[in-house]
């Protein structure tokens, strides 16, 4: 397995460096199954190893500092050498790395320290993580149970001992199942947010006990196939999801899949609103060479970050800043005539709450539009 790291020039992107992974041995299989980066642009990855007959499968977790240098890297193999796959891979603002995934026929998570020590190993019987996320003292996985694919959401306290258990078995929805695929926690760590489903796409919230407090299911306007992929919230607890909507069920299929953002607003306990928005997110299919949008830096950023990005010709520019629901917060550039070349330009987010943010940078007419996402953390 290789691990690239990118760099920005005149042309767009080009690798700047690089390393190779090998899990237990140079013959062996390795596939990475998730990768997070901290506020110190340290990189972690989980990694599903081959460790030989004997052991086979196993969790594989590897530390990296921003310059591809590893710094630790440990494995992991369940009782029985049973196969061991992780799902998802976070750390807290501690260093703390969380693992979770399946471990047999359990949801097994681990957590080590900002050393690579393993700290505890968690398991949850016939089922399976798919994402983790950390909270002060608390950790929350979520995933599935059989049969029929349960939503389930399982916490844990610092020390690893489960605190409880919750399932949510398919009731108001036209699901196939409802497994967990994201789990967010809002900002005061009582609401916790699950976003998953396959034929509708379902929401939970629960409290820091539990407890459910509202399940929201939404149909897309085929009234087929909804698929969520992945989940964000910001400060307030909007939700803003992205998946995949079958609009035909007709052979051969007509637009089979298409990809949907679906936009809740939380207030008072309940789901108000869940609607396919136009997204904001994408590259303009027909780009032309040689325009680029760049990643802003430093990125999570407190409270100014700088934007670059690169015109092969003289153009009217936009830039504008838009929230998790798609309304533009603020404009940097309102159509001004750039030279050609390469630019940049700062932002200034003093007046904007912390939370993820996407820029787009839109040129002529229309000729040529990106968006990147950044977060701005206070």
């Amino acid at each position: 397995m290789i691990l690239l790291k990118y760099g920005l020039n005149p042309f767009g992107l080009s690798p700047v460096d690089s390393v190779v992974f090998d899990g237990f041995s140079a013959n062996t299989d390795d596939t990475l199954k998730a990768m997070t980066i901290d506020l110190n642009n340290n990189i972690y990855l989980a990694v599903k190893s081959y460790e030989g007959a004997l052991d086979g499968w196993d969790y594989y977790i590897a530390k990296y500092n921003r310059y591809l240098k590893e710094q630790w890297r440990k494995s992991y193999n369940s009782s029985g050498n049973a196969t061991d796959e992780p799902n998802a891979i976070q750390v807290d603002t501690n260093g703390n790395v969380y693992v979770t995934g399946n471990g047999g026929s359990s949801a097994l998570t681990l957590k080590y320290n900002s050393t690579g020590t393993l700290q505890w190993a968690g398991t949850y019987s016939n089922g399976y993580g798919m994402d983790v996320a950390a909270f002060n003292n608390a950790v929350y996985v979520t995933g599935g149970s059989p049969p029929g694919g349960n939503a389930i959401l399982i916490k844990y306290n610092s020390s690893g001992t489960q605190q409880w258990a919750a399932t949510y078995a398919p009731s108001n929805c036209s699901c196939d199942y409802t497994i967990g695929y994201r789990v967010k926690i809002d900002t005061t760590g009582n609401g916790i947010y699950v976003g998953g489903g396959h034929g509708d796409m379902v929401f939970l919230k629960y409290d820091s006990s539990g407890d459910s407090i509202w399940s929201y299911a939404y149909n897309g306007p085929s009234q087929n196939t909804d698929q969520m992929i992945d989940m964000a919230t910001d400060v307030a607890g909007n939700i803003l999801a992205a998946g995949a909507v079958r609009e035909s069920d007709l052979l051969p299929p007509v637009d089979y899949d298409d990809f949907e953002l679906v936009s809740l607003n939380v207030g008072g306990g309940f789901a108000s609103k869940a609607a396919p928005m136009n997204p904001v997110l994408g590259t303009h299919p027909g780009r032309p060479r040689g325009y680029n949008l760049g990643q802003n830096y430093p990125n999570p950023f407190n409270p100014s970050t700088k934007i670059s990005y690169f015109l092969s010709e003289d153009g009217r520019v936009i830039l504008r800043i838009y929230d998790l629901l798609g309304r533009a917060v603020k404009t940097v550039l309102d159509g001004q005539y750039i030279l050609k070349g390469p630019h940049e330009v700062s932002f200034d987010g003093s007046n904007l709450a912390s939370g993820p943010y996407f820029y787009r940078l839109t040129v002529g007419d229309g000729k040529y539009y990106q968006v990147k996402q950044m977060m701005l953390l206070k």
